[in-house]
């Protein structure tokens, strides 16, 4: 048996619907049941030793592929005190399951939990959480700061100076609309869809993402705030009024929802990527997770879901009761057919346009070809972004005519949509730069190749360090099927995530020998802006090049940028 991970959960999560303080083990089949009962024995009598009573006690327990999970539930000012309740828990099953006990006898124990949480007890945290539920609006809190209300209608205070209830003027407490997109590839480019039709509507879009925090125009952070933290920023920003939360895997599990109050939700896809963590071990584990954020609706609030994704509608069946709003590239999609046909609510590609569907009733949003990102439509990838905006964007009430708009007026380019798409003619050669980080964007992103003129075709990859072997040699066989003119296989050197140096590219490497790739066609790099250089240095005039890269993006976009204004041609030094 073995403790892999304890952490706190500050709000809903994979296992339950509260706050709580939870640890992943690793514990054999045979012995996992028996403990489990004494370990929640344990956690059980500890919670009544420090008052936790009621609403504020209970175990919840999720079992994995080699291992569980255990919930403590506990009050939101105890969390911390509730880790060492749950170690403390563990540690004394362990011992009476044949394993090493702890130093301390139960009675010291006891008096040092119940000295932690009085420590860590916040009175007028838990009135002002119970104020705000009681009044209707959010209530959001963490180290440093607490809230009421979003965005515009939104009061904070720092956490070591919170009034009581009765002195907040709640009647100037309000909730601007929220949306939280999540899925494995897409969530960047439809928050940013999003974002682009609230501004065409007049309003300020307040938006979180894997690359930094928006308010309108104005980038207020860089970074990864695709998780809790980046949300609450933006939900607290007094200028926001439409929050748009990019909401990843990551922050899910660590964390929990770091919001359980939204007026729409989208899960755009599954795939495999990011397995083994947290007790996500298969796919369907994966999807579970995934949809995790149907705890952030109320069940009258619409969630938006891809009908072409046969995980997201095997997981509907399974994990959903709210209404659904499916979008598809086809229209004859035999989910969005039977769902239109009982009167629900679709969005469709069809006859060139994004078609909006209730029941009987079509509008047609926009035509597809209008909108730059669709590459001319042949990026079926953000077509599908786009409907998923689209399908978003009305269940939060905005027009039609707001949708297209600011589809229309939205750019796949470095400054817009970094890093997703963004093409560079530079001296007769083509370079696209895209995210694809696995398999399924991976395909994706080589779709559009075939959609483009060019001669030869050379693609850049690589993978971080904590990918499966599986889904790395998946990753590679996505890419030889289109069967590159040279395949140029990158480190990452700063994503290795516990792998060896080299690793990585020794697996890729295999893959493609086994896949019968000549090894004159396959070229290793070191890093992402090397790989970029050999792939301008190999580069004839109309060569298509394809670059798939993620921790040194801006720099391969300003090498391509500094190439394109000095009107560097093929066969020429590569400076910069």
């Amino acid at each position: 048996m073995e403790l892999l991970d304890s952490r706190r959960l500050t709000g809903p999560n994979l296992i339950c619907p509260v706050p709580g303080a939870v640890i992943d083990v690793e514990v054999e089949d045979a012995l996992r049941e028996q403990a489990l009962a004494v370990w929640s024995d344990h956690a059980r009598a500890l919670q009544r030793s420090v008052g936790w009573v009621g609403e504020d006690a209970g175990v919840h327990i999720r079992r994995f592929e080699g291992g569980a999970s255990l919930v403590l539930v506990a009050p939101i000012d105890g969390l911390y005190a509730a880790c060492e309740i749950n170690e403390c828990a563990w540690q004394r099953a362990v011992a009476a399951l044949g394993g090493e006990g702890p130093a301390t006898s139960a009675a010291e124990d006891v008096a040092r939990l119940r000295e932690l949480v009085a420590e860590e007890s916040r009175p007028r945290l838990l009135d002002l959480a119970r104020r705000a539920e009681s009044v209707g609006v959010t209530f959001l809190w963490d180290d440093d700061a607490v809230s009421v209300g979003t965005g515009t209608g939104s009061i904070t205070w720092p956490v070591d100076q919170l009034p009581v209830s009765d002195a907040v003027a709640w009647s100037e407490v309000t909730d601007v609309p929220t949306v939280l997109v999540t899925g494995t590839n897409g969530k960047s480019t439809t928050v940013r869809m999003l974002a682009a039709i609230v501004k065409a509507g007049g309003r300020t879009p307040g938006f979180s993402s894997t690359d930094g925090l928006w308010i309108g125009n104005e980038c207020i952070d860089s970074g990864d705030y695709s998780g809790p933290g980046g949300a609450r920023t933006v939900l607290r920003e007094r200028r926001t009024d439409v929050a748009l939360l990019e909401t990843a895997r990551g922050g899910l599990l660590r964390r929990g929802l770091g919001v359980n109050s939204a007026n729409a939700v989208a899960l755009l896809n599954v795939a495999e990527d990011h397995m083994g963590e947290y007790g996500v071990q298969v796919m369907d584990d994966l999807v579970e997770a995934k949809f995790m954020v149907r705890r952030a609706v109320n069940s009258d609030r619409p969630i938006v879901l891809n009908a072409d994704d046969p995980l997201v509608v095997e997981g509907a069946r399974k994990h959903l009761q709210a209404p659904v709003i499916w979008f598809s590239l086809e229209a004859d999609n035999p989910i969005v057919v039977g769902h239109l046909r009982e009167g629900g609510t679709a969005c469709v590609a069809e006859g060139g346009y994004i078609r909006y569907c209730c029941g009987d009733s079509r509008v047609d949003v926009v035509e597809i070809c209008s909108v730059p990102a669709t590459m001319n439509g042949h990026a079926l990838f953000n077509i599908a972004n786009a409907m998923a905006a689209v399908s978003l964007a009305m269940a939060i009430d905005l027009p039609v005519s707001v949708c297209a708009a600011g589809l229309q007026a939205f750019q796949s380019d470095p400054e817009t949509n970094p890093g997703r798409c963004n093409v560079f003619e530079i001296g007769g050669v083509t370079a696209v730069v895209d995210f694809a980080h696995n398999a399924h964007g991976m395909r994706a992103f080589l779709q559009i190749a075939d959609a483009m003129p060019g001669g030869r075709r050379l693609v850049v990859i690589g993978m971080a360090g904590d990918r499966t072997d599986e889904g790395i040699r998946e990753f590679v066989q996505a890419v030889w099927s289109v069967q590159p003119d040279c395949i140029v296989l990158k480190e990452m050197g700063e994503h290795l995530r516990g792998r060896e140096p080299g690793a990585v590219l020794d697996l890729m490497t295999e893959e493609l020998a086994l896949l019968g790739a000549p090894s004159d066609r396959v070229v290793r790099a070191g890093s992402e802006i090397e790989a970029t250089r050999y792939a301008l240095g190999w580069a004839r005039r109309d060569d298509l090049l394809l670059l798939s890269v993620q921790a040194e993006r801006d720099a391969v976009i300003e090498l391509l940028r500094d190439l394109g204004d000095s009107g560097w041609r093929p066969g020429e030094p590569v400076s910069g």
